[in-house]
């Protein structure tokens, strides 16, 4: 009698689990496991306030931007103060720190990445602008440069990271091939359950 227990319990164990856990371990395993089916739902729509033409657009501001590899002074507000690091005498003696601010209303600045910027370390909540400052240099020239070199790189991110990013014909044709998948396996599954739900009927009635 032992024998035959021992032998019983070599047997998979999924036959005798009951048919909900197996139902369970269905699902689980058919869509648990495929997380890029319920991410492909969204892949392919496009955020609130956006439009193919926006979108476009977007992209083309940025690629001209990026030539440019400073922003224009105008609609700063720069200053100048004493430095306080090394570099002799003439550093501390002479107002060649520069301060720019930038306020995000600026025409420079695209509506469309101001929220990404309000979220930079440079950004000025009481001034709704961002300030950058420089004093690597002896010059005032120099750092007034790099701080208009510093605003353009965090401008060029924060627009970049904006732009909603959609796949390419490729990718939309991959995502409508998974989807179909996710559809039969969604029938299967629901056949499935219509099976369980018919065997225990039949079960009461016997």
């Amino acid at each position: 009698m032992r024998h035959h227990v021992g032998k019983a319990w070599t047997l998979p164990f999924r036959l005798y689990l009951p048919p909900v856990r197996m139902l369970r371990q269905y699902v689980e395993r058919t869509f648990l496991s495929l997380p890029y089916l319920i991410q492909s739902r969204s892949i392919t729509s496009i955020p609130p306030g956006w439009t193919l033409s926006s979108i476009d657009d977007a992209k083309r501001w940025i690629a001209d931007f990026r030539g440019h590899k400073s922003i224009k002074r105008e609609d700063t507000e720069v200053t100048f103060a004493r430095s306080s690091g090394p570099g002799g005498q003439h550093v501390n003696t002479t107002n060649s720190k520069a301060v720019v601010k930038l306020p995000l209303k600026s025409p420079q600045i695209p509506s469309w990445a101001r929220d990404a910027l309000r979220q930079s370390p440079s950004y000025v909540r009481s001034s709704d602008s961002l300030q950058t400052s420089s004093m690597t240099s002896r010059t005032q020239g120099a750092n007034l440069d790099e701080c208009l070199s510093k605003l353009h790189s965090i401008i060029l991110k924060a627009a970049t990271e904006s732009v909603p990013t959609l796949p390419s014909v490729e990718q939309q044709e991959r995502v409508k091939e998974f989807q179909k998948k996710e559809q039969v396996q969604r029938k299967e599954f629901k056949m499935k359950r219509k099976n369980v739900k018919r065997g225990r009927s039949a079960k009461w009635d016997d």
